[in-house]
């Protein structure tokens, strides 16, 4: 029997920011053949991780998201310029950061942890840090591309910005693909409060 794949909660990007963001991922996967950027249709910022929904798990959080994002209006999202986890010198996440909108994802995140706090979840091993994330990089990482990629992040700074409203929040799943990034599928999708 297959193990269910991992869940999380997300606001997606609309089609256009997700176009927009091609060239910077294209750029990327010609850094190294250790970056494997994320999916064009996948660009998301994560706001909760769920783990392995099992049983009626998935159903108790559709319940409780459907009744929090009914109380949370839309909001104004931006994002701007290219940084890294955990560090410049051993880059193993690259994103783009986010700019408008921090306070309000902060209160979303918060909130969320006060909806489903009654549901037996993972506990979340990392302080929320807003950000997209645009590729992983692997162990065989070469010093050259730590360059070549600090030259792009310097473009990122002034060429990389964009805008947008947060609409909705989606219960998203990750299904690992051999060889390729994993693939994000949308299982359900609830519309934020509309002003």
């Amino acid at each position: 029997m297959t193990a269910p794949p991992t869940r999380f909660l997300a606001l997606p990007l609309p089609s256009s920011r997700r176009q927009a963001l091609a060239p910077w991922l294209a750029e990327l996967a010609a850094l190294d053949p250790a970056v494997r950027p994320v999916r064009q249709d996948g660009l998301h910022l994560t706001l909760r991780f769920l783990g392995r929904l099992k049983g009626g798990l998935e159903r108790s959080v559709s319940v409780e998201v459907a009744k929090f994002a009914q109380q949370v209006p839309g909001f104004e999202l931006s994002v701007r310029g290219i940084g890294v986890f955990p560090s410049r010198a051993d880059p193993k996440v690259v994103w783009a950061g986010v700019e408008t909108g921090q306070a309000e994802l902060e209160r979303l995140v918060a909130g969320l942890a006060v909806a489903l706090r009654g549901i037996a979840l993972p506990d979340q091993v990392a302080p929320f840090r807003p950000h997209c994330t645009l590729a992983r990089i692997g162990i065989t990482w070469t010093p050259g591309a730590t360059a070549a990629l600090a030259r792009i992040r310097a473009r990122a700074s002034t060429e990389l910005a964009l805008r947008w409203r947060a609409r909705t929040i989606d219960l998203m799943e990750s299904v690992p693909v051999p060889g390729e990034p994993s693939h994000y599928r949308v299982r359900t999708s609830w519309p934020l409060q509309d002003l």
